[in-house]
């Protein structure tokens, strides 16, 4: 660390907390509805010294050394030791019993310290950056208590302790503030593509063309090839469509329905081959290669049933039921795994169905209105899914509208999460400059802290 400002000393944690332990095993025999409050990694925040606890334990324990031992009081700092370790929260008025488990360590400040700057201390890069050193374990990450309290630390007398907290805290509560309304605006983004996709799908994004094709006569067209023959009957009430538009199951729009690949999977990946889609690679409206696996040309061979082409429409089926994209036309012949798959679409630009299923048709699945489990849905469910047609023209220009004020969207998104990550980083500089000497300016009136005076 550069030079400390004037009188500001060095010391470690080690001469700062005059207790320092750890929780024990075997206590889950003692939860209860109700009791002594019991304190787990879950409860401690990255990026905050106050507890979460929404979500607490309760325990009963029996008297004895180890409830005292283990008991937190006011002002007490808890440290998340193993698996995320690094994690903080600080203890404040603690009004009832209150325990930690195995994984937590308590360090408990003495006089000369402001517990809230030791606590915000111990978030910063530089205390987390040297855990993460010293973590250890054969098996398991961890930190020791030997650890916890061979921090070095740069200690302002405890005035200036104070205001660097004060400051801490203001400039942190302006940023949470820029995130929650950046949080608000993503949220809005959101809607603003579920109404993009709606107006798409029920006429109301172009204007309608009366030399175009109708929608029926494209329909009476398509020969679907597969299991679905067009003899399931559209249910009534669907609603008003515009002029030239039909409603028709998307089994009568193309060639086939089927699905991916069922079963094992073992030593049939290769580095390069074949693409092989996944739940993961399909994302509302566009595909994403992230995490694309390849099979052999041999096993794509053996897999015709789930071969995809360009134009294909592919469908998340369980999980994160009825999402949606077209296979795109730079990943070529590819196959997939368990997702249903709409083949050779004819009666239906691929794309304008992805808006449909990503829309009106999801909250149909989701809510079971199709004759479907909420979380797996199969392919006569989809082949029996009413979508709304436009005339094919039209579906074009549905589509290219929508992806301009997608692409509108998606540039205020990227801004905002810009920011957002410039909000975590902004934290960690408050951080640095409040523990330099940087973030409050210095009152040589202020006297350091007569009981520490010698240890530092």
């Amino acid at each position: 660390m550069s030079e400390l400002p004037t009188g500001w000393r060095m010391t470690t944690t080690d001469a700062l907390l005059e207790f320092v332990t750890s929780g024990s095993r075997g206590w889950a025999r003692y939860y209860s509805h109700d009791g002594a409050l019991f304190i787990r990694v879950g409860n401690l925040q990255r990026g905050s010294i106050s507890p979460d606890l929404k979500d607490i334990q309760h325990v009963s324990p029996p008297s004895g050394a180890e409830g005292v031992r283990t008991g937190v009081i006011s002002n007490d700092i808890l440290i998340s030791i193993t698996a995320d370790l690094g994690r903080v929260a600080l203890m404040t008025d603690i009004r009832e019993s209150t325990y930690i488990n195995q994984h937590i360590a308590l360090a408990r400040p003495g006089p000369g310290v402001s517990p809230r700057y030791l606590a915000w201390y111990l978030t910063s890069d530089a205390v987390q950056k040297q855990w993460m050193r010293q973590q250890h374990g054969a098996t398991k990450l961890g930190l020791g208590l030997r650890d916890i309290r061979s921090i070095d630390t740069p200690l302002p007398p405890l005035a200036e302790q104070e205001r660097i907290v004060a400051a801490i805290e203001e400039q942190f509560s302006r940023v949470d503030a820029g995130a929650a309304a950046l949080d608000r605006i993503r949220q809005k983004l959101k809607r603003m593509r579920d109404a993009i996709r709606f107006a798409a799908t029920r006429g109301q994004l172009v204007s309608q063309d009366p030399s175009d094709e109708p929608a029926a006569s494209l329909i009476e067209r398509v020969k679907p090839t597969g299991r679905f023959r067009g003899d399931a009957s559209l249910p009534p009430d669907l609603g008003p469509i515009p002029s030239g538009w039909s409603w028709a199951l998307m089994g009568r729009l193309a060639l086939r329905v089927t699905v991916g690949h069922v079963g094992p999977m073992k030593n049939e990946y290769i580095s390069q081959g074949i693409p092989f889609l996944r739940s993961q690679n399909v994302r509302e409206d566009r595909f994403d290669s992230r995490g694309l696996l390849f099979v052999s040309p041999s096993f794509h061979e053996r897999l015709t049933k789930s071969r995809l082409m360009p134009g294909d429409l592919v469908i998340v089926r369980s999980g994160n039921v009825g999402t949606a994209c077209v296979v795109p036309d730079s990943l070529g012949e590819a196959n997939c795994a368990d997702l249903v798959i709409v083949q050779g679409p004819e009666a239906i630009d691929g794309r304008y169905a992805a808006l449909y299923m990503n829309s009106l048709a999801r909250s149909r699945v989701r809510a079971g209105r199709v004759g479907v489990a909420l979380t797996h849905f199969n392919t006569q469910s989809v082949a029996e899914l009413p979508v709304p047609v436009p005339p094919l023209a039209e579906q074009k220009r549905i589509v290219a509208e929508a992806q301009r004020l997608m692409s509108v969207v998606d540039s205020i998104e990227a801004v905002v999460m810009d920011a957002m990550h410039s909000s975590t980083g902004l934290r960690s500089a408050i951080l640095t400059a409040a523990f330099s000497g940087r973030l409050v300016p210095q009152d040589l009136a202020d006297e350091p802290d007569l009981l520490y005076s010698n240890a530092l």
